[in-house]
């Protein structure tokens, strides 16, 4: 439809104006869905492509009445590799101004696509960047279309979701070196720090960069050329250098209350670094800077590597020891937890940042065990690391009906919290707390996945006799009882 087809010029003439040859549209495999409701179902018909499979995949979409329409309509499309070079999934992206249209369309998760372990464009990058030793970080497709035409091959993009450990994890095979950039907006910066904690934990040589306002890579390099661009990537910052010019910027030394917060948040990010060596020069860089003793510095570095090693070992509670997450003991159980991912759900969806941010610090959307409510929590996720988190955005984001009308019954008022709310009025009503409430419901959360956990791993200790791997479960369940009473 793209390279040949009458219909497919005007994609043609938006690529060509984005300078983007026909060549490269080749090698990234790039097409064109053009508008209609059935140009891709005719064409599943005729080859007598499973229908069923096709909607699993989120190529087509069914109606109430059962009618089967196209999901891809009048966008360019790009496909998703995995890292041995087969399609896995699609990206579709509307090119000419429509309203009240999703900007992009991704193919939901399935069993060969899970987002947050993919990465595009390693397929086409992964032999540069194991040959440079060096990674360069964007978000977005035509970011790293762009680099990859003008000779800058060793890049990968975020597609503009946040890093993940499993695609940190990927990346790893390849390189241990990576250049971060990102938008310099305020959402691109946020995505920048939480990247480089991911990229920390997991023994990143981190550098960071930062493109002049209202330039991109892909505009930077179509503007300037590859030579000058290689110039640039040079001035990259190390990532505690961006991040205190970022502090600088916010103007965070101008009171001692603010310095004293970002100079925390310089020592939690070293605390990430698990080389002893490297975090104390580090360390000894932020007490020269501030000319603050490292005594002082090295007591706050203390309470973050404990705050550290508490998390992981809750993350390895949670997980069994085969490393798979834990299954699910009974419908009890799971009747309880989806009722209070109900919950969780609709707090999200009230748009507010302190409420997301105290569940996304507990649980995250990948934890969720009802599939439908794990689709609307990544939704206001991603939008949350984007900045972008009003009501009604997040909802323009839903793509499936019938998960955009359970939004809408609570957004809407017809679906109650089943749980009392704390505080009373005057006039004797039920005032909501909201803040309150997402504590306490976490709390609930938590302590239901805890007891899940233990009664997992009684069941494997009463299968296992004298297995020494018996040992290592009663220890587990011992770190899983302390856990909980310090939650209760």
């Amino acid at each position: 439809m793209l390279l040949k087809n009458d219909d497919g010029k005007v994609a043609r003439d938006y690529l060509q104006n984005r300078n983007i040859k026909s060549q490269t549209q080749k090698t990234f495999g790039l097409g064109y869905a053009p508008n209609g409701w059935d140009n891709f179902l005719n064409h599943a018909k005729e080859n007598k492509i499973d229908l069923e499979k096709a909607k699993l995949l989120g190529l087509i979409d069914s109606k109430e009445n059962g009618n089967f329409y196209d999901k891809f309509r009048g966008r360019i499309i790009y496909p998703i590799f995995s890292p041995n070079g087969r399609v896995i999934a699609f990206g579709g992206r509307v090119f000419q101004g429509e309203e009240n249209i999703a900007k992009y369309l991704n193919s939901p998760e399935s069993s060969i696509y899970l987002k947050r372990k993919s990465l595009y464009g390693l397929f086409h990058s992964k032999d540069e960047i194991r040959k440079l030793n060096k990674a360069i970080l964007v978000e977005g497709y035509m970011d790293l279309i762009a680099l990859y035409q003008n000779g800058i091959k060793n890049v990968v993009a975020s597609s503009g979701t946040s890093l993940t450990d499993d695609q940190v994890r990927l990346l790893s095979r390849y390189t241990k070196n990576i250049v971060v950039i990102f938008d310099a907006d305020t959402a691109g910066m946020k995505a920048a720090l939480r990247s480089i904690e991911i990229l920390l934990k997991q023994d990143f040589e981190v550098s960071v960069l930062s493109l002049p306002e209202g330039e991109d890579p892909d505009s930077f390099i179509n503007e300037f050329g590859k030579t000058h661009f290689e110039e640039v990537l040079k001035t990259a910052k190390n990532f505690l250098e961006f991040q205190t010019s970022q502090y600088e910027a916010e103007g965070m030394f101008e009171n001692p209350n603010t310095e004293a917060e970002a100079i925390r948040e310089l020592v939690k990010s070293a605390s990430f670094v698990n080389d002893e060596l490297k975090r104390g020069l580090l360390l000894r860089s932020i007490s020269r800077k501030f000319k603050l003793r490292e005594k002082l510095l090295e007591s706050e570095l203390q309470k973050y590597l404990n705050e550290n090693r508490k998390t992981e070992n809750r993350q390895l509670i949670r997980k069994s020891k085969t490393g798979k997450p834990t299954s699910k003991v009974n419908n009890e159980s799971d009747k309880r937890l989806v009722l209070i991912e109900k919950e969780i759900v609709q707090l999200l969806f009230e748009g507010k940042e302190e409420i997301i941010g105290n569940i996304f610090d507990t649980i995250m959307p990948e934890d969720f065990t009802n599939n439908s409510l794990k689709k609307l929590a990544q939704i206001v996720y991603d939008s949350y690391i984007e900045g972008t988190f009003n009501t009604a955005a997040l909802i323009e984001k839903i793509d499936d009906e019938k998960l955009k009308d359970f939004v809408l019954t609570f957004s809407l008022g017809d679906y109650q919290i089943s749980a009392k709310w704390d505080k009373h009025s005057n006039e004797g009503k039920v005032e909501k707390d909201p803040v309150k409430y997402t504590k306490d419901t976490l709390k609930k959360y938590q302590l239901i996945k805890i007891e899940e956990q233990i009664k997992a791993n009684t069941v494997k200790i009463q299968n296992l006799g004298d297995d020494p791997e018996v040992m290592n479960l009663m220890k587990a369940n011992d770190e899983l009882r302390k856990e909980k009473n310090s939650i209760v």
